[in-house]
């Protein structure tokens, strides 16, 4: 597998500024924030800002580790089948069904791009796709290494302060905001809310199967490869112990 340094060198650059564009031109908040400006300049001066992102990225020494391992899964969100960009050690996940998967967006870039990119198959025919999704995850925060230190350091205090304040359900709030700003309220039907819920727990199946599925591919790969290795050092082996000289 290769690292996701090697294969933002030997990518389909424009392919992956192409993504990025299109996800945030699908954002109604980012363009509204950008009202003034074309879609043209909005599309064209995003890609350039991240085009310099990437060449940093790729000055970078990184920090390889075959252990983490990004993979794509699909998933599905109000009924439209996406894909979701996936992190996870990959000695974990052999180890347990049910091991965590790790979120990007708060590490150090030079770890990041040394982790590997799957070979499964749905990675490989979107991996423009998953560089992008990556790309935008590390770049949250900023796309300064100064910056975005600085960016999380302030959001880490902020949730810390949050979590010692009491909780308030989020249906309360809502509906506090929906009050205050004269909103409409939905109405209440028990039929349609249990429908509702069938919809989203297929949709939550939907996405646990394939996350099972690909990451499942995955470790099956690696193992293949590492008896395989195991094979050729053993005479073919296998796990069984080699004869001591004569």
């Amino acid at each position: 597998m290769q690292t996701v340094q090697a294969c933002l060198r030997t990518g389909n650059r424009e392919a992956i500024l192409g993504a990025l564009a299109w996800d945030l031109l699908c954002d109604p908040i980012s363009v509204l924030e950008m009202g003034h400006h074309t879609i043209k300049d909005i599309r064209d001066g995003y890609k350039t800002h991240m085009s310099g992102f990437i060449d940093r990225l790729l000055e970078m020494q990184a920090e390889e580790n075959e252990n983490m391992v990004v993979f794509l899964a699909e998933t599905m969100l109000n009924g439209r089948e996406e894909r979701e960009v996936l992190l996870c050690d990959i000695r974990e996940a052999a180890a347990d069904p049910n091991a965590p998967y790790y979120d990007p967006g708060f590490t150090a870039w030079r770890k990041i791009l040394g982790y590997h990119v799957a070979e499964n198959k749905l990675t490989q025919d979107h991996l423009s796709e998953l560089l992008a999704r990556l790309l935008k995850d590390m770049a949250w925060l900023g796309t300064e290494e100064d910056a975005r230190k600085a960016r999380k350091e302030k959001l880490e205090k902020s949730f810390q302060e949050a979590m010692k304040e009491s909780g308030i359900p989020a249906e309360q709030v809502f509906g506090e905001i929906a009050r205050e700003y004269g909103f409409p309220i939905d109405e209440t039907d028990p039929v349609q809310d249990a429908l509702r819920e069938r919809v989203l727990e297929t949709q939550i199946g939907f996405m646990e199967y394939s996350r099972k599925r690909e990451r499942k591919r995955l470790i099956e790969r690696v193992q293949g490869r590492t008896e395989h290795a195991n094979d050729e050092c053993t005479g073919g082996k296998g796990d069984a112990e080699t004869e001591g000289p004569a």
